[in-house]
């Protein structure tokens, strides 16, 4: 095999190593910002159930005998 064939070999393997790593390295990112915006909205609604059920004590304790 020739030199500039080995070449042209060891550039396109740098190339395809460094597009899957960055490829690895962009789908861990977004995985752990959506783990954290979810882990966000889910907090929110936990939230917001826990303040419509409190009110919803209140309103009950009214029409209690």
């Amino acid at each position: 095999m020739s030199l500039i064939k080995q070449l042209w070999l060891a550039i396109i393997a740098l190339l395809v190593l460094s597009f899957i790593g960055s490829l690895a390295i962009s789908i861990t990112t977004s995985r752990d910002y959506i783990e954290q915006e979810v882990r966000i909205k889910n907090e929110d609604n936990v939230t917001a159930l826990a303040l419509s059920m409190s009110q919803l004590e209140k309103n009950w304790s009214r029409w209690s005998y």
